[in-house]
């Protein structure tokens, strides 16, 4: 079993996936398309590549502005580490007080046991 005691599932492997549906024939394709440009007509070709092209007054972004960015984002990635190692030493401190809190309540517990078998 994994760590966190989640047992991995596993598929059986008789088991698949539904097979796709078969794919038409291109003569029944052929047929269904005249029929449908029939009724709808052909289809108009848009020559017109002018409209998808990019305008001419792009904005460029200079590379003063692209470090200037960087640079705020490094600062702000280095004072969040900072704040995260400071909270990680808080933790490890506490960590610490409480294993000494709990040697020292382990200790008199034995030291109490001792005393009390030790008067039978």
């Amino acid at each position: 079993m994994p760590r966190g005691g989640n047992p991995v599932k596993r598929h059986p492997q008789h088991l698949h996936p539904p097979r796709p549906p078969p794919h038409r024939s291109a003569v029944r394709d052929e047929v269904d398309d005249r029929g449908l440009n029939k009724h709808l007509g052909p289809a108009e070709v848009d020559d017109d590549e002018d409209q998808y092209s990019p305008p001419e007054h792009v904005h460029t972004i200079s590379p003063h502005t692209v470090m200037e960015e960087v640079s705020t984002s490094v600062l702000a990635t280095d004072a969040q580490i900072r704040e995260m190692n400071a909270c990680l030493q808080r933790l490890k401190e506490h960590e610490r007080e409480m294993k000494n809190s709990l040697m020292s309540q382990f200790i008199a517990m034995n030291e109490r046991i001792g005393r009390d078998t030790s008067n039978l």
